[in-house]
């Protein structure tokens, strides 16, 4: 049977049950089994959320548990296999590196994640997009349940669907509508609990507080209610956390209760920078129960340059040397071997300095610092004519690590697959710029790119590219730099491990 105790036995054997590389996580699988087999304890060290299957080995039923330290284990059958939602330990003890699932329910404000339903990409002012990126993009997206213009009780009664998908964590918003439609403040509370306590009986659910709004009268009263007596329900949940997200994006200097400036281009919505804002309150609220997954290349050998059955397909990933190529106007330095990069489109002067040191110390950095960035000018660095790497049939996805500073109108960075297939150009994007204020300040981010299926008849040409644009000040900005980047690709028929 599972065992919960405060009290800590006097031996007890310290692990955490997932580790940060598959051999450790493969020791640790083992080291549980054999320190409980024989009616021992194991103290769980590193919060999460884990998920028990093939269920005889710590409980008498499949069971989903919210893990803190101080929780402890003990033997319930023969041993078997132990999983966690932070990808898992399979009954091969491989770690799945493809990272947890997640779900957006909710109104206009879930539907503005993804560009125009397109799943392969997010965009910038997404309050998902940020929260993945600042968690690491440890989420894997499945399906988009927002519908423009929901209320809470249209929520509810679609509810159906969200329950079934195979994502682990949703993440709930709403009541903005029901606002406008004059709903109670008990009505609105009362819908979202249920909304809630629904879907954390198989998932574990991150509520957001309903965001400013200033366009009634009365509006920012009602608000401030609702989220308050959330913030005290979650607060007795054990699988529904609150992210405040409201306190982030409001002007706090006026009584209106209005966003803050930049934050919205609406009044109702989220800007790319009040996403980010938004993105950041959801990590912190939910990070404590995140295991990040490590999904960057680590080795300079992981390139299929350098063995052909290695699913890493960019060469040079982790930016050694200087004998890459940099062209257009404005563009000089040096570049990371077989990469290329330069001015893109317009006037702007960038210097490349490849070989800066990383403070992992994983591999080197590539740096372009940016300035006088014309009206509409954007900078790339790339690698292109990967096509013959793929087959078709395998699923794509690009990784890297951007760090970016000193920003001034800045409009976007968008690290993209740009695939032509059966005649199509298709760009597959974590960050799709949505053309609304982008914030100016410092940024670190690792990005995951959806992933994306090669079905087609004809495979054409296969990239990677990262791009940083700029507004129309004409003097804009920046210093990137870009390291453990790559390409992978799952084949057909297989899963990412």
């Amino acid at each position: 049977m599972l065992t919960i105790s405060n009290a800590s036995p006097a031996a007890v054997t310290q692990l955490s049950l997932i580790s940060d590389d598959r051999r450790a996580a493969q020791y640790n699988t083992n080291t549980i089994q054999t320190a409980i087999k024989n009616g021992g304890m194991v103290q769980i060290v590193d919060a999460g959320n884990y998920e028990v299957v093939a269920d005889n080995f710590f409980t008498s039923a499949a069971a989903r548990i919210v893990c803190a330290p101080g929780v402890y284990f003990t033997i319930a059958g023969v041993p078997v296999a132990l999983s966690t939602l932070s990808g898992y330990l399979s009954t091969s003890e491989g770690v799945n590196v493809r990272g947890l699932r997640a779900t957006v329910f909710g109104d206009s404000f879930s539907t503005r994640n993804v560009n125009a339903g397109l799943m392969y990409r997010w965009l910038d002012y997404g309050y998902f997009t940020w929260a993945n990126m600042l968690l690491n993009s440890s989420f894997r997206f499945t399906t988009q349940y927002g519908v423009s213009g929901n209320t809470t009780a249209q929520m509810l009664a679609r509810i159906g669907p969200v329950v079934a998908d195979p994502s682990d964590w949703v993440f709930v918003q709403g009541g903005i509508n029901d606002i406008s439609a004059g709903a109670t403040e008990a009505t609105i509370v009362a819908n979202l609990q249920a909304i809630c306590a629904t879907l954390a009986n198989t998932k574990m659910v991150c509520l957001l507080a309903i965001s400013p709004n200033a366009q009634a009268a009365g509006n920012t009263t009602k608000i401030l209610n609702i989220n308050a007596r959330l913030r005290r329900w979650c607060a007795t949940q054990k699988s529904v956390i609150f992210a405040d997200v409201y306190s982030a994006l409001v002007d706090s200097t006026l009584t209106t209760g209005a966003f803050a400036s930049g934050n919205s281009p609406d009044s109702l919505h989220l800007s790319a920078q009040g996403a980010r804002l938004a993105g950041q309150v959801i990590a912190n609220a939910i990070s404590p129960f995140v295991k990040v997954c490590p999904f960057l290349p680590s080795s300079g050998a992981e390139a299929w340059a350098i063995d052909n059955t290695c699913t890493q397909l960019l060469t040079s990933p982790l930016m050694t040397g200087t004998g890459g190529s940099v062209s257009g106007t404005g563009a000089s330095g040096t570049l990371a071997n077989n990469w290329n990069g330069g001015t893109d489109t317009g006037t702007v002067t960038s210097v490349f300095l490849a070989g800066q040191s990383r403070t992992d110390g994983i591999g080197l950095d590539q740096q372009i610092t940016i300035s006088s960035a014309g009206s509409g000018s954007v900078v790339n660095m790339r690698q292109t004519g990967v096509e013959a790497r793929c087959s078709i049939g395998d699923t794509l996805y690009a990784v890297g690590s951007i760090t970016l500073t000193g920003m001034s109108d800045v409009a976007y960075v968008m690290p993209t697959i740009q695939v032509v297939m059966d005649g199509t150009t298709y760009q597959i994007r974590c960050t799709d710029t949505s053309s609304t204020t982008f914030s100016q300040t410092n940024l670190a981010f690792n990005f995951r790119t959806p992933e994306f299926l090669l079905d087609c008849t004809t495979l054409t040409s296969v990239g990677f590219f990262l791009k940083i644009g700029f507004g129309t000040s004409g003097t804009g900005a920046a210093v990137m730099k870009v390291g453990r980047t790559g390409l992978y690709r799952i084949p057909a028929g297989a899963t990412a491990s």
